[in-house]
């Protein structure tokens, strides 16, 4: 029953993050008429906010409200905020509405990570059968997306952006596990408490290098396409061919890498980022796009299995929010906030040019998978002599 629960929350807030992630710059574009420059301004800016929601807002949260309360709570201001963003049409009222909903609406990604790291704790969770369900409400709303803009244009995003809202907070309400009723320990938990171990701050820097390298892929990938003159409904379809594979790996993740090192999976990782946007780059075709979409298990897929064993496997309990928390704002937010402001200048200067910039971060964190190797191995061996030392 835990398990179904998790999954039903992973999939329902991967459809919203489904319309989000790939059509939210879309639809300012082609819906609130804004430029390509001002749309990544806007969704730049709401990343970076979601970067303090989920490293701040989220652990004090936690800290005052139990979870058990905070999985329906959240998702109901979320559905409120959105309706909001359907009367504004002017760049500021934009940014204010933007801001206010990337507060609220972000925390549920670490909250997601986070409740499935505490219920591992006390009940037997299947981590990627549990998160392959988050890759398929993912699929479902590129598809559902894909159709509706077909036929009704481009003003269906935010309706459907509200509809998924509303589905999250109702599955929200269904059979909560009661073992989510404790709040965490009051005292707040700094993050120099997990800064403290090196080891730490190698997998958190690596993970920002990983994810943010693919904001050109999420901000203006459907974009992308469409200026190579796809038709929306198979833009959809392509798209959908990443969050497939990120489906089979999720599937069978346990068996592949559960024995894996850490710094194996990010070396994977960063190779299969690095060839990813280094071949879109170099070749402006509909098919070298679609054939790097496999590739998309390991980029992305494979860099957030390693960051979640780690914390599972090395993270203290009470601060596991904080861990999540910090991952969320800068691996999934601030750099990819960042790094879409400046892909959208780079865009409009060659449509080729970010996804040279994110193959040149995945190199730079293909290096620091091969020191974080070579510190790893020298901590074994200094084990192996008999001492004991912290990475």
């Amino acid at each position: 029953m835990i398990n179904f629960w998790l999954a039903v929350r992973f999939f329902s807030f991967f459809f919203t993050w489904g319309v989000f992630l790939p059509y939210w710059t879309v639809w300012l574009v082609q819906s609130k008429h804004f430029s390509v420059e001002d749309a990544g301004i806007l969704v730049g800016t709401g990343l970076a906010v979601r970067a303090v929601s989920c490293v701040y807002v989220f652990p004090y949260m936690c800290r005052k409200i139990s979870i058990y309360h905070l999985t329906w709570l959240i998702p109901l201001i979320s559905t409120v905020i959105v309706i909001f963003f359907i009367p504004i049409h002017s760049f500021e009222g934009m940014m204010v509405i933007m801001v206010v909903f990337s507060v609220f609406y972000p925390v549920l990604l670490p909250m997601n990570e986070t409740i499935s790291s505490l219920l591992s704790r006390e009940h037997s969770v299947k981590y990627g059968s549990v998160r392959s369900w988050g890759s398929v409400g993912f699929i479902v709303s590129l598809l559902i997306v894909g159709v509706l803009t077909q036929s009704f244009g481009d003003d269906a995003i935010i309706i459907i952006m509200i509809a998924g809202c509303m589905v999250i907070f109702l599955s929200s309400v269904y059979s909560t596990p009661n073992s989510l009723k404790k709040k965490m320990k009051k005292e707040r938990k700094s993050f120099f408490h997990l800064v403290e171990s090196p080891k730490f701050i190698w997998v958190l820097l690596i993970c920002i290098l990983l994810q943010g390298s693919h904001a050109a892929y999420y901000s203006y990938g459907a974009i992308y396409l469409e200026d190579l003159n796809i038709d929306k409904i198979f833009v959809s379809v392509i798209l959908m061919i990443a969050v497939l594979a990120e489906i089979v790996f999720f599937t069978l993740s346990n068996r592949l890498f559960k024995k894996s090192a850490i710094f194996f999976m990010f070396i994977v990782a960063s190779l299969a980022s690095t060839v990813r946007w280094a071949l879109v780059f170099l070749f402006e075709s509909s098919s070298v796009f679609i054939a790097t979409q496999l590739l998309h298990a390991f980029s992305f897929g494979l860099a957030h299995y390693a960051f979640i064993r780690y914390v599972n496997e090395e993270i203290r309990e009470d601060l596991v929010p904080l861990a999540q928390g910090m991952y969320a704002a800068l691996a999934m937010s601030l750099s990819t906030g960042v790094l879409t402001l400046l892909s959208g200048y780079l865009y409009a200067v060659n449509q080729q040019l970010p996804f040279l910039g994110m193959a040149l971060m995945t190199t730079a964190s293909l290096l620091m998978s091969g020191v974080l190797m070579i510190q790893s191995n020298r901590k074994n061996t200094v084990r192996k002599g008999g001492m004991t030392s912290e990475l």
